[in-house]
């Protein structure tokens, strides 16, 4: 057992390994694959299942971690269960002799039986000292997702994490954050929420408001007004899941994947084709740019309705 400054060294150097897997990137475009697949493995771990898992046990759940959460458009688990291995955190094996060249696809990783885990270090340090698996998830949601996402993700990866570790400080960041952005925020859409005008105060205080970012914080979204959107913490988390958008018209744009009953009509239904309120200066309504990034990298299917 090392001494506590050599367990923190120890512990510092285990966490900058996840911290330094390669995202494919194009631009601005999403790519979770990778954060996905290792936060669905952390729970492996956390449960204490086996180092290796079969390609065919991973496929249908991380399918559905990336249709959920990842881009709208189709993305495969082969990318993630092969590439990983690159980032010298991660491991697959084949039986025989067999080899892969370029990117294989998933009938080949089936069809060979190809199974993949972490690597025995990282499995073996994750095993010993559990408040790594938290630390590490932490760190892959904050860089990857908004904290608005964090409690679902963490629930269909098959994680479990206190509510309260979830909001912990301390956790790793590629880009501070403007710690002023909320309440100017606040002052733009004068404590409305642009979608439905929510308006709830607590003596001096203002109730269930966020400031959402546009084009995410972890997608290089800056801190600033016209990246910015007032919602009610409904509106937030249908607008961050990608029930939701906002049009170059600056109208109210709703999903065909969104359904339901008394709460779809509620929330969604009636304001599909509605202007979203302005902010009292229009140099802060929000950019076009920042509104294209979200409806291709965010937005749920096609427009559910024509607008009217």
């Amino acid at each position: 057992m090392l001494s506590g400054d050599g367990l923190l060294l120890s512990e510092q150097k285990f966490i900058k390994r996840f911290a330094g897997i390669r995202v494919w990137k194009r631009g601005d475009r999403r790519a979770p694959h990778k954060p996905l697949l290792i936060l669905f493995m952390l729970g492996r771990v956390q449960r204490k299942e086996p180092r290796m898992v079969s390609y065919s046990e991973v496929v249908e759940p991380l399918q559905r971690l990336l249709d959920d959460f990842g881009p709208p458009r189709r993305s495969s688990p082969a990318y993630p269960f092969y590439h990983l291995a690159s980032d010298g955190i991660w491991e697959f094996s084949l039986p025989g002799a067999f080899s892969i060249v370029g990117s294989p696809s998933d009938r080949f990783l089936l069809d060979n039986k190809v199974s993949g885990g972490f690597s025995e270090d990282i499995y073996a340090g994750l095993m010993d000292n559990p408040g790594l698996i938290r630390t590490i998830a932490l760190n892959v949601l904050n860089e990857s997702f908004p904290r608005s996402l964090h409690s679902e993700i963490l629930l269909a990866a098959g994680l479990e994490l206190e509510a309260a570790e979830v909001d912990v400080g301390g956790i790793l960041h590629s880009r501070s954050r403007d710690s002023e952005f909320r309440e100017r925020i606040l002052v733009a859409y004068s404590f409305r929420c642009a979608v439905c005008g929510f308006n709830v105060w607590l003596g001096r205080v203002p109730v269930g408001l966020e400031a959402a970012h546009i084009k995410w914080h972890q997608a290089g979204g800056p801190d600033q007004e016209d990246n910015g959107l007032l919602l009610c913490i409904m509106h937030h988390k249908l607008f961050d899941r990608g029930a939701f958008s906002i049009d170059q018209n600056l109208k109210v744009k709703v999903s065909d994947m969104a359904h339901g009953g008394e709460g779809f009509q509620e929330w969604l239904a009636r304001f599909h084709g509605k202007s979203i309120r302005l902010p009292e200066r229009l140099q802060y309504k929000p950019g076009e740019n920042y509104l294209n990034w979200h409806i291709r990298e965010v937005f749920r299917g096609s427009s559910k309705y024509s607008a009217g």
